[in-house]
């Protein structure tokens, strides 16, 4: 099954450079350039993504898979409609995502609760008597 995957112009321009680059180099040029590093392939992702993180210097716990958790949620949290996001990653169901993917932050669970004066007819922190 093949499946489109839409992904910012910037990355499509770089992934062609790349390609572009490994042909020049008398490199086997891969389809999907992202799969091998330094003209040889990646073959383990978990060894990859480690190394990725030292050179980061990024040592909190922190998976690959935890980037498409974040992407769902600043997608969700920018605007994006949810069927749209459900469908680039690959969900048949839009509940899928919401259920799984979308994170809640502190910031806004405090919209929630400072929006409920508002739901009482409360506004800046002034009751409205008598409405």
């Amino acid at each position: 099954v093949i499946r489109y995957v839409p992904i910012p112009d910037a990355l499509k321009w770089e992934m062609m450079r790349w390609k572009e680059e490994d042909g020049k180099n008398d490199q086997s040029v891969l389809d999907i350039p992202i799969v091998h590093y330094r003209f040889k392939p990646v073959a383990s992702l978990k060894r990859s993504w480690k190394t990725a993180k030292r050179k980061a210097r990024i040592s909190r716990k922190m998976r690959m898979y935890d980037l498409r958790h974040a992407m769902v949620t600043l997608a969700l949290r920018s605007g994006a409609d949810l069927k749209s996001v459900s469908e680039v990653i690959g969900h048949s169901r839009p509940d899928t995502t919401l259920r799984e993917y979308q994170h809640v932050t502190q910031k806004q669970h405090r919209q929630v609760v400072e929006n409920i004066p508002i739901l009482f007819g409360e506004h800046s922190g002034k009751k409205n008597i008598g409405a």
